[in-house]
């Protein structure tokens, strides 16, 4: 991930629109069994980012997958 530009975003407002967040094993995610989102972009903190944009949230970096932020590693650069 050293190559793509990463956005530091800090941690989501609650009060502010975001898509969902997945989580790698976490079956209990609840949108895991709705229905499946196709958007070209995922919103944070009520900001719309293209699919494919990665931000670095907290302890984490997301990816956006066309409407759903998704866990694709830690955020620390030291120990990617």
């Amino acid at each position: 991930m050293a190559d793509r530009r990463i956005l530091d975003l800090g941690a989501q407002d609650p009060e502010l629109e975001n898509s969902p967040i997945e989580t790698h094993g976490n079956p209990d995610d609840e949108f895991s069994e709705a229905a499946p989102i196709d958007e070209e972009f995922c919103i944070y903190n009520g900001n719309r980012y293209p699919s494919g944009t990665y931000v670095r949230s907290g302890t984490a970096v997301l990816r956006c997958e066309h409407g759903v932020w998704v866990e694709s590693g830690p955020s620390d650069p030291a120990n990617p």
